[in-house]
């Protein structure tokens, strides 16, 4: 079965975009599109590599770019950067092209149980206090998706 439009996932980070995006990807029998490593792959580097060399705002520009190239691709599952709904850009992208915006909503507890207190593999993740903040700030974004899944602890 094949997917009438892109389904984008949005979400903080350890929302499961990615894990929830192969999944319903090898269900659909469509391709999956992990929106940050296409980004990383664009830098050729990791992702904390991109962001201490050349900043949020390049990561932010690329993913934009990288987005628009996705949305016009045709039907997939594409699960993005937890800060790239929140750009209004973006939203018009998914908008666009007929995309669908899925939201994970996972409770701030389990986020933090799943990431940890420290975890170096995500830019973003300064502490929990710091998360917090940004994970609050996020939401309204989130929120505006056209779907809301809510995923509970062990999903």
């Amino acid at each position: 079965m094949w997917p009438v439009a892109t389904v984008f996932l949005v979400g903080f980070m350890g929302s499961g975009k990615t894990s929830v995006g192969l999944e319903l990807a090898r269900r659909l029998g469509c391709p999956f599109v992990d929106l940050d490593d296409r980004v990383a792959a664009r830098f050729g580097r990791t992702m904390p590599e991109v962001f201490e060399r050349w900043g949020e705002p390049a990561f932010r520009l690329a993913e934009l770019d990288e987005l628009a190239l996705v949305a016009r691709e045709g039907a997939a599952v594409v699960a993005t950067g937890g800060g790239a709904y929140c750009s209004a850009t973006a939203r018009e992208a998914v908008r666009s092209c007929g995309g669908v915006a899925v939201y994970l909503e996972v409770a701030w507890e389990d986020l933090l149980a799943r990431v940890g207190v420290e975890d170096p593999g995500r830019p973003m993740w300064t502490g929990p206090e710091a998360a917090r903040e940004l994970f609050e700030r996020r939401l309204p974004h989130y929120r505006a998706a056209d779907l809301v899944v809510r995923l509970d602890p062990g999903d």
